[in-house]
């Protein structure tokens, strides 16, 4: 997206804190205006404040940029790698703000010790799509977001026979019920009510009203098509939360 392409941004209404990656402590360093639900809270209650599909997705983000940072490619000399990411955080008592969110890395003697995060309100939230890129120097590196993206889980929202009509919609676009019937060997009447399920369930998650399954579909490719058919059985712990 263009806003994470730049930068900076012409604004000078920021917020930044940091974090202690040992610790977790979480400290608010500089606030220039005045948003009630920033002015001091834990990590936790930080991550609350993004909406709720997207949390999870920030924290994987968070853990696997640490990751990747903490291997040899970031020991190479001058190399200064950080995150953006865009999406909707609650920093007032109204709407959610589309806000860009830049991730900074701080370290002693080749460790990480702190993130430095960065926020930059954008606009009022009107159900745009997230978007996550690292940055090399102040210049996009497709490779590592790739890579980052590649390993962040998303955990399913569907049942089992949901999600095998669920994954036959995302890859294919407008795909009929006949056409996944076939596929699956399932009566059309059966398919027709779990892509009604589907819709309900992605309108749900989002807080979106989407007109069809497939706004829906789509809408949830858009924000996660790097991670929808990687490490689906995959689970861990989140040591941020």
């Amino acid at each position: 997206m263009e806003f994470i392409m730049k930068e900076s941004l012409a604004t000078d209404e920021i917020i930044i804190w940091n974090l202690n990656v040992e610790t977790l402590i979480f400290d608010l360093a500089s606030l220039n205006f005045g948003n009630a639900n920033v002015t001091s809270c834990s990590f936790k209650k930080f991550t609350a404040l993004i909406k709720y599909c997207f949390r999870g997705y920030f924290i994987e983000a968070l853990k696997e940029f640490e990751e990747f940072l903490n291997n040899r490619f970031f020991r190479v000399k001058n190399s200064i790698y950080h995150m953006e990411i865009v999406l909707p955080i609650h920093i007032n008592n109204k709407n959610f703000t589309y806000s860009l969110l830049k991730v900074i890395p701080e370290t002693n003697k080749g460790k990480i010790k702190d993130f430095c995060f960065v926020l930059t309100p954008i606009k009022e939230y009107n159900n745009e799509v997230i978007s996550m890129q690292v940055f090399k120097s102040f210049v996009k590196c497709n490779n590592t977001t790739t890579y980052v993206k590649n390993r962040i889980f998303i955990k399913t929202i569907f049942t089992f026979s949901q999600e095998k009509v669920f994954f036959l919609l995302l890859e294919e676009k407008g795909l009929s019920s006949s056409c996944i019937a076939e596929d699956l060997n399932k009566d059309i009447l059966a398919i027709d009510k779990y892509k009604i399920m589907i819709h309900n369930r992605l309108s749900h998650f989002f807080d979106i009203n989407f007109n069809t399954v497939y706004d829906a579909v789509d809408y949830y490719k858009k924000c996660f098509e790097n991670n929808i058919f990687n490490n689906k059985t995959i689970t861990r712990e989140n040591n941020y939360l």
